[in-house]
């Protein structure tokens, strides 16, 4: 984790000697965990829940959490595919997978933070820079679609995630041997599917 989190670039070069390893269900288990706990601790303080219903209201949130980081490191492992694809190798799910839930650490970093910044009886602020929409200038001009795309970019952007969309381009350039171009868009398509799948479904919805 030090090497990764440190010399990502060496650590990305050399993973694919040690695909066969186990470590990367440690990391994946320690990640689902923090972000987990984080996301049931934010909860709680921003919406107690009655006594009584406590214990499930936690369950659902944890696994709704978990569930959503297992469904994007799948779908991250898919788009990974490219980079294989362009460079003219065969595509290696498992590796791609492994990829995926290590770039994907700094958001455990994070989840690790948080939990400490509410313990300590941290205010929970908004997420990512989500605050800051409004001032941005025309924003109540956007259409609906346009003012829920900006808003749930701004939800996402933090350091750690900025942190994150490095790793993961730096896994596809390196692990995979991708083009820059090739790993570049993978990150972007990434991007792309995190910012308006959320959207389309609750637009649908609406």
């Amino acid at each position: 984790m030090w090497t990764l989190l440190l010399r990502p670039i060496e650590f990305f070069r050399t993973l694919p000697a040690y695909a066969d390893t186990r470590h990367w269900v440690f990391a994946a288990l320690l990640t689902i965990a923090l972000v987990s706990l984080s996301a049931v601790q934010r909860n709680t303080l921003l919406n107690p829940p009655a006594e009584t219903s406590t214990t499930l209201f936690n369950w659902n949130i944890a696994l709704i959490t978990a569930s959503s980081f297992l469904v994007s490191w799948f779908v991250q492992a898919v788009l990974l595919s490219l980079a294989s694809l362009l460079s003219g190798s065969a595509p290696r799910f498992g590796l791609n997978l492994q990829i995926a839930i290590w770039a994907v650490l700094p958001l455990g970093l994070m989840a690790g933070l948080q939990l400490l910044y509410y313990n300590a009886g941290g205010v929970v602020g908004a997420d990512g820079i989500s605050g800051l929409v409004a001032e941005i200038p025309g924003y109540d001009e956007f259409s609906l679609f346009a003012q829920a795309v900006v808003m749930t970019l701004a939800a996402q952007v933090t350091i750690f995630w900025l942190w994150n969309l490095i790793l993961l381009y730096l896994g596809a350039r390196y692990a995979l041997d991708g083009g820059w171009l090739a790993s570049a868009f993978i990150v972007v398509a990434w991007v792309l599917v995190l910012v308006l799948v959320p959207v389309v479904i609750q637009m649908t919805r609406t």
